[in-house]
């Protein structure tokens, strides 16, 4: 504390400056509150967040040591999130953060996969961006698991071709079953229409027949009929089992 005596003005200078000294453990205390809130949002975020320096990553969140399996806290010195993605996607990852490194700015929301350490791979979407902090560019990543979505995505995918495929082999059932009825149809049409041009034939000489005194040619006729109309009867009835047996 400056002592505030001596000259006016120089007393004033003083008294602000003990005022101010009075302010600072709350502007630390403020201060630090506001790092442990940000510390805690981004420890406590259900996403990972990385932060990328010179191709080195110097920063994870627990949510990224989660979402890799990783146990340690602190990643060993030297490691990259392009030795985490899986090969397909390395080289434009690599782009990517050198890229932002070299300018900043903020990158689209990408889909990459990334293998654990214990082989298993984890599909993410990526966000990022770089900002200058502390006299150095970084470049923050934020990674969100879209494994479950992708997979369930998949699914439906899947099952929508399963469907497609059944309705085409149905489709194609229902064809055969309307081409296998048509040729019965025909083939039951042409069964029954020989007895009926028959009966109609044998009445047609029954009618003559009984025009002359030679009954035993009617009765011959009319036996005709009555055997012919036995043989649709049995059409008939066959049809109609058929139809019971569905």
């Amino acid at each position: 504390r400056a002592p505030a005596s001596g000259p006016l003005e120089v007393a004033q200078v003083a008294q602000g400056f003990n005022r101010m000294l009075e302010r600072l453990p709350a502007i630390e205390q403020g201060l630090q509150e506001s790092e442990e809130r940000l510390r805690s949002l981004v420890e406590l975020a259900p996403d990972g967040i990385v932060v990328h320096h010179d191709g080195e990553m110097i920063f994870a969140n627990a949510g990224f040591r989660r979402m890799m399996k990783l146990d340690a806290e602190v990643l060993p010195p030297g490691t990259s999130l392009v030795d985490m993605v899986t090969p397909e996607y390395r080289d434009s990852i690599r782009e990517r953060l050198a890229r932002l490194q070299a300018d900043p700015g903020v990158a689209s929301l990408i889909e990459l996969s990334l293998q654990r350490a214990d082989g298993t791979r984890v599909e993410v979407e990526q966000a990022c961006c770089s900002v200058h902090l502390n006299g150095r560019l970084i470049v923050q990543s934020h990674l969100r698991d879209v494994t479950a979505r992708n997979e369930a995505r998949r699914a439906l995918e899947q099952a929508n071709q399963l469907l497609e495929q059944r309705i085409t082999e149905r489709t194609a059932e229902l064809r055969a079953a309307n081409q296998a009825l048509g040729a019965f149809n025909y083939t039951v049409a042409h069964d029954l229409r020989a007895p009926a041009g028959r009966i109609n034939g044998f009445a047609h000489a029954l009618s003559q027949a009984l025009q002359t005194p030679d009954l035993e040619r009617a009765a011959h006729y009319a036996a005709r009929i009555g055997h012919n109309a036995t043989i649709m009867d049995n059409i008939v009835a066959g049809l109609l089992r058929l139809s019971e047996e569905g």
